[in-house]
């Protein structure tokens, strides 16, 4: 059997580049394809709040600047337990108090 390129004439490689060609071509279909799936999952993000957005209340920034606005001082560390924040922070006469917020 004799490999024949596109022209008809022959060419050992012929049958390797039209594979090859056939590879690349379907390597792009399913990038191509990727990327919209990426967008489309981007989009449909954006226009509808997850359940989790929803249900968190406030943020840990939100915790930690509700705190330090009613006892002053430096936070330490914010951390989630359960439905509340617990912050830590760092008084300016050098104790060290953990304030609960409430996450919602």
């Amino acid at each position: 059997m004799q490999n024949l390129d596109y022209f008809g004439s022959r060419n050992k490689k012929a049958g390797v580049t039209a594979s090859y060609t056939g590879h690349l071509l379907i390597i792009l279909v399913l990038v191509c394809t990727s990327f919209n799936s990426i967008a489309d999952n981007r989009r449909n993000a954006e226009r509808q709040p997850t359940q989790a957005r929803q249900q968190r209340g406030i943020s840990a920034g939100q915790a930690a600047a509700k705190a330090q606005r009613q006892y002053g001082g430096e936070v330490l560390k914010v951390s989630r337990e359960g439905n509340q924040y617990r912050v830590k922070l760092l008084l300016p006469s050098g104790m060290v108090k953990n304030v609960y917020i409430s996450a919602d």
